[in-house]
């Protein structure tokens, strides 16, 4: 039933998804895993209260009210939370993410909305086995027992990955080479390495492009290339400048051609020919050479001026377009170049009107500003939504604080991870941290929720199934770490550790956390 439940969430989003955009990137095509990871929290949720009532000798409906009115709640707040953290990534600049966004997003609605609507078709008998998991019930009865020295370890762990997260031991490597968002098992990227590997100096080149080339503007476009050279910014360049045709000019030649005697010149050549009894038919391109300057045809490119067999050809594409309308630039960079260097040669360039710059790493540089706004942006926003919501839900400053450091625990755990494994993240991964918040901050909403209702069982029965849905979830995520596309493979590879530090804070400073700010209230209401 739930895989059945799942699979229909999945084709609605989809179908909504195609409604909407139009067609689907390849990117929000891996949303299936990641909500196939996250809608199975729900239906376990739901499962584990309807057996636990099942087993305390309720009867069928009695059970499906008692499963729907505890776990209902914390699910639907769950799903916003969640949905929040998807939908910041729809004002992401890739449309790929967007769609990702906005697909996750409306599946973990629809997903919501099935299970609590169809899952109880499921759900019959009992099932004492699932529910009496003496391990579960154990770890709560310590939390509730004595939350206090669990709470200091755990608090003690968080401050440790804080401290490593933000101190300069082992950075985090990120990856703005090409090849960290080239597929790498295509038919197509091996071939590309191949040619790479063949013709090295033929790839990686920065190309300023100008747009309607004048004379004044190419003027600038060499100040600037030899500026870029003396800066160090750049070890050569080739300038179109020599190659690209100038109307004025031509007109200029047309018309001394008509007033150079050309005709005069074409009687002397033949008068030479026959004083010097020369074959006539050997000479029949330099005849044909003559006659043309004498009448030139009007000719705007160089393709009017080179033979078919003409080698001129492959310089002439490279670095002139048809038409003259646009020239490039060939600008080759010096070994270990860095991202700030190359932001400061596309200044200089940019200074030129009409120029963009370009090439893969280029591009690649440029988008480390935008990557960080969107990071600084997509966080706060995500963070902030969930602190609303969380406060909220919970109503108890002590519990939301809790929370929120919890979570903030958690980004400092996987970021300490992402240092010790080596993990390269490249320029589109931090796009994982809204997605990390989103999903992460579930589970100890549901351990929160839990410990409100008071009692060993009711933390003992989300126990299992938290773990379990994080398990699945982290699952989901790993699944995008097999993707061809390393974009979404290096998304699933954050996502995956961040969603296990969230669970592991989840079990070790949330829920003795939670204990023991309960225990806390209830001595005070006692005194």
């Amino acid at each position: 039933g739930i895989a059945l439940l799942l699979t229909l969430s999945a084709v609605m989003a989809t179908a909504c998804g195609s409604l909407i955009f139009g067609s689907l990137n390849v990117v929000a095509i891996g949303f299936c895993s990641i909500l196939f990871g996250l809608g199975d929290d729900f239906s376990l949720l739901i499962c584990q209260r309807y057996y636990q009532a099942a087993a305390g000798g309720l009867d069928r409906r009695a059970a499906l009210v008692e499963a729907l009115s505890k776990a209902g709640p914390g699910i639907l707040w769950v799903a916003l939370t969640t949905a929040a953290g998807f939908l910041a990534l729809c004002f992401a600049g890739s449309p790929g993410f967007r769609q990702l966004g906005a697909l996750v997003a409306i599946g973990v609605v629809l997903a919501t909305l099935i299970m609590l609507a169809a899952l109880p078709l499921f759900l019959r008998g009992k099932m004492h086995g699932a529910v009496n998991d003496s391990g579960f019930l154990r770890y709560a009865e310590f939390c509730l027992r004595s939350p206090g020295r669990l709470f200091a370890a755990g608090g003690i762990l968080s401050l440790v990955v804080i401290v490593l997260a933000v101190s300069a031991w082992r950075p985090i490597h990120f990856d703005l080479t090409p090849a960290s968002l080239e597929p790498t098992r295509t038919p197509a990227a091996r071939a590309l390495a191949l040619m790479m590997s063949k013709f090295p100096d033929s790839f990686e080149p920065v190309i300023a492009v100008i747009k309607d080339p004048t004379p004044a503007k190419l003027r600038q476009l060499d100040v600037a290339l030899e500026k870029i050279k003396t800066e160090e910014l750049a070890t050569s360049f080739s300038s179109p400048t020599p190659l690209v045709l100038d109307p004025e000019t031509m007109a200029k030649n047309r018309d001394f051609l008509k007033s150079a005697g050309i005709t005069q010149a074409v009687m002397a050549f033949e008068a030479q020919l026959e004083k010097l009894g020369l074959e006539p038919r050997r000479f029949e391109p330099t005849r044909a050479l003559l006659q043309e300057l004498q009448e030139p045809a009007p000719r705007d490119e160089w393709g009017d001026f080179l033979s078919k067999k003409s080698p001129w050809w492959f310089l002439t594409d490279r670095m002139v377009a048809p038409g003259g309308q646009l020239a490039a630039a060939q600008i080759r960079t010096p070994p270990g170049i860095t991202v700030d260097q190359r932001l400061q040669l596309s200044k200089i360039l940019n200074s030129v009107p009409g120029v963009a710059v370009t090439g893969w790493s280029q591009t690649l540089a440029s988008l480390v500003p935008w990557a960080r706004n969107e990071l600084l942006t997509f966080g706060s926003l995500v963070m902030g939504i969930i602190a609303v919501i969380l406060f909220f839900v919970y109503r108890d400053a002590r519990q939301w604080a809790l929370h929120l450091f919890a979570t903030a625990a958690s980004l400092a755990l996987a970021a300490t991870l992402l240092k010790i494994f080596h993990v390269r993240i490249n320029i589109l991964n931090v796009l994982a941290l809204p997605l990390i918040l989103g999903v992460g901050v579930d589970y100890g909403t549901h351990i929160i929720l839990a410990v409100k209702e008071s009692g060993r069982d009711a933390l003992g029965s989300v126990l299992k199934p938290v773990l379990i849905s994080g398990l699945t979830t982290v699952c989901g995520f790993g699944a995008l770490v097999f993707a061809a596309n390393p974009a979404l493979s290096g998304l699933g590879a954050v996502c995956a550790v961040g969603v296990a530090s969230c669970l592991v804070m989840a079990f070790f400073v949330v829920a003795p956390g939670a204990c023991l700010i309960t225990r806390l209230a209830a001595g005070n209401r006692a005194r």
